[in-house]
């Protein structure tokens, strides 16, 4: 895992500039991109390339992790991690990061009561289980056949609570 500096977008070009309430607890989902102006980011601003995990230090209990689909800018309270693919899959990891294990973990590890965040030293030495790619491309699957089954059960419930008040 690389935290890594890309390089800043032009000027005169619009970006998505992406920050926490964008993000989905628990998911990773975005819920919104916003496209701004490279001049009308704020200096607390990180570029990112597609492929990057984005993990929330902020809130960590908030469990907010996503993999970008494309470049942009986010705020500095979003960690870019940037995999290198003969080792680690960005999907793979940012399972992980959202995993119950993880979760546990960030959440012993936070300074501040009002706005707690990730300890950067404790989140660095965190040593993550790397199976073999195949292994992870596996793994991934699942998950990600897990997660479309829960969206297809939440949708349904949904559907079964409309009915419910219509009857």
């Amino acid at each position: 895992v690389d935290g890594g500096r890309p390089l800043k977008p032009a000027a005169g070009t619009k970006v998505w500039n992406l920050n926490l309430d964008q993000i989905e607890s628990g998911t990773g989902r975005v819920i919104a991109k916003q496209m701004i102006p490279v001049e009308k980011l704020g200096s607390s601003t990180y570029p990112f390339e597609a492929g990057t995990v984005l993990y929330s230090k902020l809130r960590p209990y908030l469990n907010k992790v996503v993999v970008a689909t494309e470049t942009g800018v986010a705020t500095t309270e979003l960690v870019p991690l940037r995999c290198n693919p003969d080792r680690l899959l960005p999907q793979y990891l940012a399972y992980f990061l959202r995993s119950s294990e993880f979760l546990r973990f960030a959440n012993t590890v936070v300074a501040g009561a009002k706005m707690p965040r990730m300890v950067m030293g404790e989140f660095w030495e965190y040593k993550i289980p790397t199976p073999s790619i195949p292994e992870q491309r596996r793994i991934v699957a699942i998950l990600d056949q897990a997660h479309v089954l829960c969206a297809k059960r939440r949708e349904a419930l949904a559907q079964l609570d409309e009915l419910h008040r219509g009857i």
